[in-house]
């Protein structure tokens, strides 16, 4: 797959996404605010 190499990190899931949605609702992200999470496997286009 050509593609591949632009995501170092992997493809993700959604359950990638679905933690990365549990950690904002949790109480440890209670100091993020007004910030850009990228579930991106490590793309950076």
């Amino acid at each position: 797959m050509e593609r591949r190499k632009d995501y170092p990190l992997g493809f993700g899931t959604p359950r990638d996404i679905g933690e990365a949605v549990r950690y904002l609702a949790s109480p440890a992200a209670r100091w993020v605010s007004g910030t850009e999470l990228r579930v991106t496997g490590g793309n950076q286009r």
